[in-house]
């Protein structure tokens, strides 16, 4: 079988990408055992690799180009012989596993996404490092990325909330994966990680990365079992987390 190519949002201090889906399908590649390279591209280069101007987008070992993260591991669920299934067999645990997974790129991601982008001073710990040694580039960052995240972000519906009110529904949907994890070690008590897990994992690794959302962190942080799970995920996709996980 030929090799398998991520393209991604490059990462920092121990983070495999600053996307978290992209960090989603760079775990999930590496629990499949499939032969595999990442590349990591700017936003500038994007609609280079990805028809839709959008990352993780992978490209098969036939040259065709999927995108969109839950798309991808339905590719990647549909090779034989994977060294570990993404999901389980059992229809009622699939199920289940699908819907931690949209738990996680659908409800937890955006208000990440507003923690990261749309609190003024977060933002801009994120523009300094994305924009370099460019105080223009910087800025450009701070300006483009509020506003294009932050569009997406009022679209969806979490971006029109203010923060506080986006704050405590992260630490509501902090117990819940709680409640979830069981007697763990993974989610719905399962003893393999699942789809679930690993976008669980991708979005959580996020949160501490240079205390660019701080209160998100806080409230992390108050769940040592949830830190524990996304290290545990990590290892089992023979990836190094980041130190603050």
């Amino acid at each position: 079988m030929g090799e398998w190519t991520l393209y991604q949002y490059p990462g920092d201090q121990g983070l495999p990408s600053l996307s978290p889906p992209c960090a989603k399908v760079y775990l999930a590649l590496r629990l499949s055992g499939l032969r595999h390279r990442v590349q990591d591209i700017g936003a500038e280069n994007v609609k280079r690799y990805s028809p839709t101007g959008r990352v993780p987008a992978l490209r098969l070992p036939s040259g065709k180009i999927v995108v969109d993260s839950i798309r991808i591991l339905d590719t990647l669920e549909a090779v034989e012989g994977l060294a570990q299934p993404l999901s389980p067999r059992e229809p009622a645990a699939r199920a289940a596993d699908r819907l931690w997974e949209h738990f996680a790129n659908d409800t937890l991601y955006w208000c990440a996404v507003v923690g990261r982008w749309m609190v003024p001073a977060n933002c801009r710990r994120v523009a300094c490092f994305m924009g370099g040694q460019s105080w223009l580039r910087q800025r450009l960052v701070e300006v483009i990325g509020s506003r294009a995240v932050g569009g997406r972000a009022k679209g969806q519906g979490t971006g029109l909330k203010e923060y506080d009110e986006v704050v405590a529904d992260w630490e509501r949907h902090l117990r819940v994966v709680v409640d979830g994890l069981g007697a763990g070690p993974y989610l719905g008590g399962r003893e393999q990680p699942g789809r679930g897990d690993l976008a669980m994992a991708g979005l959580l690794a996020q949160v501490g990365w240079r205390d660019s959302t701080p209160r998100l962190q806080a409230a992390l942080a108050e769940h040592p079992a949830l830190r524990a799970h996304t290290r545990r995920v990590f290892e089992a996709c023979e990836a190094p987390a980041p130190d603050w996980v």
